[in-house]
């Protein structure tokens, strides 16, 4: 079995572990059609992922980087995906692969779907604090950590925590970062 990888970070997690599953995202920014779930053939990570965008918070230890391991069979090549969805034009298409090249990003390594992953599905979990390795983690509920609009997710003694916000559109953002030291059970 080949895999691909899906991208996120500990501010997040708590949230997609509450849901149970991958899903795409219901933010609308940049005038694109629906969100897909999208996923890198490169273990490394992908330049054009939600987490690569703040990478000051990694690196001063707010957040750690999350990798999602899945089965490579459940996802396509994100140019053959999105053939016969509505909405996407060649325009999207030439602003998307656009954008990952200015960061540096290849596009032949995205991959995306339409429906959820359930995390039953998932084959591995890590995180990675910068300048470090992966680290396997056990994604479960048991080490989220508060409610309602401020969650956090606990590795290794400390919890991630963060906000999540929804704007007039239903656009979806993070805010108010911050780690603190946790004794766990």
């Amino acid at each position: 079995m080949t895999h691909v990888y899906h991208f996120t970070d500990t501010a997040r997690l708590p949230w997609i572990i509450g849901s149970g599953e991958l899903r795409p995202s219901s933010n609308r920014r940049g005038g694109f059609p629906a969100d897909l779930l999208w996923a890198t053939t490169n273990p490394a990570g992908d330049k054009t992922a939600s987490a690569a965008y703040a990478k000051q918070l990694h690196k001063d230890g707010v957040f750690q980087i999350v990798r999602v391991t899945l089965d490579a069979d459940a996802f396509g090549p994100w140019r053959d995906v999105i053939k016969g969805l509505p909405g996407w034009t060649e325009q999207h298409v030439a602003d998307l692969e656009r954008a990952g090249k200015s960061v540096g990003q290849d596009s032949g390594e995205w991959r995306c779907r339409v429906a959820p992953v359930r995390d039953y599905d998932w084959i591995a979990v890590d995180a990675k604090r910068h300048n470090e390795g992966w680290r396997r983690i056990d994604a479960t509920q048991a080490y989220c950590v508060g409610h309602g609009l401020r969650r956090g997710f606990v590795i290794g003694g400390y919890a991630y925590l963060a906000t999540q916000e929804r704007d007039g559109t239903g656009n979806v953002s993070y805010s108010n970062f911050a780690r603190a030291g946790v004794t766990e059970a």
